[in-house]
């Protein structure tokens, strides 16, 4: 195996890494965002 093939993969498989954080961060956001949405909602009814 090269030198060369192994920071390929190497690179790719970091990259891989790295998108599956922001996948997982994405999903968190989402998350966060309905969750405040529907807080925001059941307040407004409470208020009214």
């Amino acid at each position: 195996m090269s030198n060369q093939h192994f920071s390929l993969v190497f690179e790719s498989h970091s990259k891989n890494k790295v998108a599956l954080k922001d996948i997982r961060l994405m999903n968190i956001f989402l998350l966060l965002k309905q969750y405040s949405v529907s807080a925001v909602g059941y307040a407004l009814r409470i208020a009214h």
